[in-house]
């Protein structure tokens, strides 16, 4: 189950599939997910059903009580996660983001263009947040980090600076835990991201750039930064 306690995972070779039991749930991670799919950094969903059975019975269940039954399903793309889980409880990063600067800073950026949609949301009155947005909640496929796991997003009054706040102390917390937090412009590219005012997606991705200009090429276009960075290649462990 998820970390919200009402999603079962089943994963298969190619895809996953999501079970929900409750529809609320389901609809808002469908509403978030679709959202989310404008950016290339954000899982992207396959599939969906949504059937609503009534109680009834025949033949030898004529007389046994059952509770009205529902099922919601979402199928997604699989993606690598950014951090594996064991069953002793033991887990480790699953990729090199903490030697290469450019890698750590692909992942700001790019994890930054997925949740830039989601806090734009689909109009100018309507903002999600991620809710959960650690590196557990992140992974990699073709070169790029994912987004993933929209259980714990909600509709926001537009304030959407907690996810990027979680985001940030979420990958030092890791450096941190494994013992990995040793290069000093790692520590730089981190204190950066932690004293800015960066409150959503698009203002993480600027100040990315805004590191970026200040640290390796002032002269370069935004997006000339960006397609150098997305570029960078993820090394697996």
């Amino acid at each position: 189950t998820s970390s919200s306690g009402s999603v079962l995972i089943l994963i298969y070779p190619l895809f996953v599939i999501k079970i929900f039991t409750s529809e609320e749930i389901f609809n808002k991670v469908l509403t978030i997910m679709k959202i989310g799919m404008q950016s290339n950094f954000s899982v992207q969903l396959y599939g969906n059903i949504s059937v609503k059975t009534t109680n009834t019975t025949s033949g030898i269940l004529d007389n046994l009580k059952l509770i009205k039954n529902n099922f919601f399903a979402l199928v997604t793309e699989k993606i690598n996660p950014l951090i594996k889980h064991y069953d002793d409880r033991k887990s480790f990063l699953t990729c090199e983001i903490w030697k290469n600067e450019l890698t750590l800073m692909k992942l700001f950026i790019e994890i930054g263009d997925a949740l830039s949609y989601i806090h734009d949301g689909p109009s100018e009155d309507k903002h999600y947040t991620h809710g959960d947005t650690t590196l557990d909640n992140i992974g990699f496929k073709d070169g790029r980090f994912i987004l993933f796991d929209f259980n714990l997003g909600f509709l926001s009054d537009g304030s959407t600076k907690e996810d990027i706040l979680n985001f940030i102390r979420s990958t030092r917390y890791n450096l941190q835990k494994y013992n990995l937090l040793k290069n000093r412009n790692i520590k730089r590219l981190l204190d950066f991201l932690s004293n800015s005012s960066c409150k959503n997606g698009f203002q993480l991705v600027q100040s990315i750039i805004a590191y970026y200009k200040e640290y390796f090429n002032e002269d370069l276009q935004n997006h000339e930064i960006f397609n150098i960075i997305s570029k960078q290649p993820i090394h697996t462990i």
